[in-house]
């Protein structure tokens, strides 16, 4: 029974260790593949971990990215609107495709004001 409790608490904090060590790419892969299952709110959570200064302005871009588009299909408009905006405020020449992303999307960048 002491070896079962030793190998539980083990794997236990590995577990929580490899989670705690997933890189900010990684959780963006994850974020992307949940919002193409239609689980949104999944896709919203680890993309926020990667909206953050400390990440890299690539990593910080697709954050926002799945970040609007879970946002728009959440019916949560506001919140798309800002995630848009951020998107957008990283790389203002950016032209979404029609055939790749949802109509509400490009509807919604072509409503934002860009900076040259």
């Amino acid at each position: 029974m002491k070896k079962f409790i030793a190998f539980f608490a083990l794997y236990f904090t590995f577990t929580i260790l490899s989670q705690a060590q997933e890189t900010c790419a990684e959780k963006l892969v994850k974020a992307n593949t949940y919002f193409e299952l239609g689980r949104f709110g999944e896709a919203i959570r680890l993309a926020k971990t990667c909206a953050t200064p400390s990440n890299k302005v690539s990593e910080r871009w697709q954050a926002y990215r799945i970040l609007a588009m879970a946002y728009i299909i959440n019916n949560q408009l506001d919140s798309g609107r800002w995630a848009a905006e951020n998107m957008l405020e990283l790389n203002p020449t950016y032209k979404p495709s029609a055939l790749k992303y949802p109509k509400n999307f490009i509807t919604l960048l072509s409503t934002i004001k860009r900076s040259s």
